[in-house]
């Protein structure tokens, strides 16, 4: 029995709040053991900031997928930086009718699951008053015009009238989510009271961190003087010195909710709803209910982490002065391909053995402004920068848009449902690509995934200036090879191009042609009717041999009004008819300019053929006589009208 198609779940979140993301995306992949679909998650790191267009770049990426490819997708609605992210991917999924899920944010028409940032506070609040006897409580929110602080907030009074305690203004200090805000709320207290409060509940664990720090300071001991908690049970902070009592959102929970109703909409369509998970106090040293070993297991754990951190830091640095030091002189893309495919089959530990870098073609085409580059969507073909297969770096080439999306997916022998992990490369807006990684869920955690987003795009912008570099280096120097007045290559351009390829045609046993040009009676025309008029008929004569001689043939202003032409001469030319019609076109230049003298040209020509001795001053002086006899009998007519 042939086995039905995976499904694919697509996750749209902003990777600062990383370890929210971790949860979640881990709380995702647990719930779906049994069914096991793919999921890819796109991640960008845009910040809130009144300079909305640099972010543009970063927040392209939700515009890479067809969200219409996916079967169920989880919106971290509440983690965007910008509105208008969540406005598109809004109408997107709208327009797909692809279930979804809305997490800490109620969408219409969208399954949402937020948090009760009630329940866990009553519950710590009453667990203080309660279990430890504490009622001179300081209360430290957030901003008074967050909902989330203010539901905290209202879950404290609450709790402490119904104990009988009234939590009056003086015990109520709002500030800012920060450490420092903490801290000056608890000397605001202390000057006013002379004396540390019993507990101080904390609308963050980053502001309980800042009230503990504020009470050894000041003599206190956290508990036995002081009890203090926090909010939302973040792991640096429980695994500290003093463990921190905290509530609990239960994010990993709220992603394998997030699969249960996803599932529901697979099985049958079903009514749309919101959900709100209750949230869940945990306690801590803080508070003075962990046991010491428990507390001091917790305690060596995080030490082994950090040790083990720093290990990775040092290999962080490491692999990136690596990737540094092979894309630093890059300029273009098969030099870009070569570096980084090198490099990376030997050493991608955060990659990952299956790993994906596309970038935009326009990339590497060179535009000074870069108003080549999009701020919106991608092209139609990206190319494949790198392309890892177990370990393996593979033949890079063109993708569609489309397949990019799930290139890895293909060419996974794996069974079990895989993470794939999408983060834009861009720079001040600037849309350069993405990458993609197909590993395990610690690339989100510790921040890894910043960093390495982060260096990729400095690398990728560095070689951005690298393209740049050189096409302007290119134009200076075919500049410095182009005369000025008329366009076809000057004396040092023809030392550079036209000789080189003479000797070229010459040492393939082929036939190549010199033909010098002088522009008849140009003295009489300067000295008559101006220089202005002199060097008009240096640029008719140069655009009338551009028009009609081969245009692989070099032209170039030998001196003032000379010109020396070389080529191949091809079999199916015939000089004289070609000088014929030379001769013709600058008769129409006379006719259409109707100027009050006619531009007239003598033509020397001579054939370089193979069985010739490769002499070419010998051969131009040749050309050079050939036309002064002609010169002659031109000198011989009256030219002036």
């Amino acid at each position: 029995m042939e086995s039905l198609p995976k499904k694919r779940i697509g996750i749209f979140a902003n990777g600062w709040s990383c370890e929210y993301l971790h949860e979640i995306v881990e709380g995702i992949q647990k719930a779906l053991t049994v069914s096991e679909p793919d999921v890819f998650c796109f991640v960008n790191f845009s910040i809130s900031s009144q300079d909305s267009e640099k972010d543009d770049g970063e927040a392209n990426i939700y515009h890479l997928p067809d969200i219409s490819e996916f079967d169920g997708v989880v919106l971290l609605a509440n983690s965007f930086n910008s509105q208008n992210e969540l406005e598109y991917l809004y109408k997107a999924v709208m327009l797909s009718k692809v279930p979804c899920v809305s997490l800490e944010y109620d969408m219409d028409g969208i399954f949402s699951i937020t948090s009760d940032n009630y329940s866990g506070m009553y519950e710590m609040t009453e667990h203080i008053i309660k279990v430890h006897k504490r009622k001179d409580i300081l209360y430290i929110g957030g901003p008074v015009d967050h909902q989330e602080n203010m539901e905290r907030y209202r879950a404290v009074v609450d709790a402490c009238r119904k104990n009988r305690i009234e939590l009056g203004n003086d015990r109520v200090c709002f500030a800012d989510w920060s450490k420092a805000g903490a801290i000056a709320c608890m000397k605001k207290w202390y000057e006013i009271n002379r004396r540390l409060p019993a507990a101080v509940i904390c609308a963050n664990d980053i502001m309980a961190t800042g009230a503990i720090e504020f009470v050894h300071e000041h003599g206190g001991n956290v508990p036995e003087d002081v009890i203090v908690s926090g909010y939302d049970c973040i792991r640096s902070d429980t695994e500290q010195y003093f463990s921190i009592a905290s509530v609990s959102h239960e994010w990993s929970a709220m992603g394998a909710i997030a699969v249960q109703y996803l599932e529901k909409q697979w099985n049958k369509p079903t009514e749309m709803f919101s959900m709100k998970l209750k949230s869940r106090f945990v306690c801590g040293e803080s508070c003075g209910c962990v046991e010491t070993k428990a507390a001091e297991f917790n305690r060596f754990e995080k030490r082994r982490t950090i040790e083990s951190s720093k290990h990775d830091g040092l290999s962080v640095d490491t692999h990136f002065r690596h990737m540094y030091s092979v894309v630093r002189k890059v300029d273009d893309l098969q030099g870009m391909r070569e570096s980084i495919a090198a490099l990376l089959e030997d050493e991608h530990w955060m990659e990952g053995d299956n790993f994906l870098l596309c970038l935009d073609p326009d990339f590497f085409v060179a535009d000074q402004e870069d108003g080549n580059l999009r701020r919106h969507g991608y092209a139609n073909s990206l190319e494949t920068v790198c392309y890892l297969k177990d370990g393996k770096a593979q033949k890079a080439g063109t993708v569609s848009v489309s397949d990019s999306i799930f290139f890895l997916e293909k060419g996974q022998k794996a069974r079990g449902g895989q993470l794939y992990v999408f983060v834009p490369i861009s720079e001040e807006g600037k849309t350069y690509g993405f990458g993609v990684m197909n590993r395990d869920i610690s690339i989100i955690d510790n921040n890894y995934l910043y960093i390495w987003t982060r260096h990729m795009n400095q690398y990728c912008e560095h070689v951005r200036r690298n393209v740049i570099l050189k096409e302007m280096t290119r134009r200076l120097e075919e500049q410095s090879l182009l005369d000025a007045l008329t366009g076809v290559y000057n004396r040092y351009g023809c030392d550079e191009i036209a000789y080189p390829m003479l000797e070229e045609i010459h040492s393939a046993g082929e036939t190549g042609i010199i033909m010098m040009v002088d522009v008849d009676r140009m003295k009489n025309i300067n000295d008559r009717y101006g220089h202005v008029n002199g060097d008009l008929s240096l640029i008719i004569i140069a655009k009338t041999l551009q028009t009609v001689l081969p245009k692989e043939w070099v032209i170039s202003r030998y001196g003032g009004d000379e010109f020396l032409i070389a080529g191949k001469l091809f079999r199916d030319i015939n000089v004289a008819a070609l000088e014929e019609k030379i001769m013709e076109e600058l008769s129409k230049e006379n006719n259409r300019r109707k100027l009050p003298f006619r531009i007239s040209m003598s033509i020397g020509i001579t054939l370089l053929s193979p069985d010739d001795p490769y002499d070419i001053r010998e051969k131009i002086q040749e050309s050079d006589r050939n036309m002064y006899q002609l010169k002659k009998k031109h000198h011989a007519t009256e030219f002036i009208n």
